[in-house]
């Protein structure tokens, strides 16, 4: 941690018994302070957009809802009033299955607006994880020769331009600030240090 007091002009106090480093440039505090608001702001970010889904498909689930009871409603009250009107020996015989009021209430019609945007196909095989915030950008896609693997591509192709290098940025900065380790080799601790020469014997 920088010492905040070593780059001052009084410096600092504590000297060599001081608990923070006196190694660190002048500023080293406040741009660590910048990269941690930096990695929040894109943390929070991805927050923001899986909000905007979970309500999305809420939305979709409470109208979907309203859909299954109107429609299990309608069924009711079609087969009340028949009932009604029909004598028990001019009685019509139970609808075929693929009748409106013969579906499953489980096998409603799906939204037009949410058919349409499953039926649409995705630019890319790896834009299949834009949503969850899990994708990998594709670096040629906004190049001027385009992505050439296209739809086969495993990268995605929704990510905005310079998507790329503003994930590395935040990766470098998270690293810096100690948010993220770089991956270590596993070292076995059993392996000795020391390597023992044996006496040679007989010389």
């Amino acid at each position: 941690r920088p010492c905040a007091w070593f780059w001052k002009p009084q410096g600092c106090e504590n000297g060599r018994e001081c608990c923070h480093c006196h190694l660190c440039p002048s500023g080293e505090i406040k741009a660590r302070r910048k990269m941690k608001v930096a990695v929040l702001r894109h943390q929070g970010s991805f927050q923001e957009q899986l909000e905007m889904q979970q309500e999305e498909l809420g939305q979709w689930g409470a109208q979907w809802e309203a859909q299954q009871h109107a429609a299990v409603g309608f069924c009711l009250d079609r087969e009340a009033a028949s009932a009604e009107t029909t004598p028990a020996s001019e009685a019509s015989p139970s609808p075929p299955a693929d009748s409106q009021c013969g579906q499953s209430p489980f096998m409603l019609p799906v939204p037009l607006d949410l058919a349409a945007s499953l039926d649409s196909p995705l630019p890319s095989t790896g834009s299949a994880l834009h949503a969850s915030g899990k994708c990998r950008p594709c670096a040629w896609f906004w190049k001027e020769k385009g992505c050439l693997n296209g739809q086969a591509c495993a990268h995605c192709h929704l990510c905005p331009e310079g998507e790329l290098k503003n994930r590395k940025k935040v990766k470098e900065t998270a690293m810096r600030i100690g948010a993220l380790m770089p991956a270590r080799h596993n070292i076995d601790s059993r392996s000795p240090r020391i390597v023992k020469i044996a006496p040679v014997l007989g010389a």
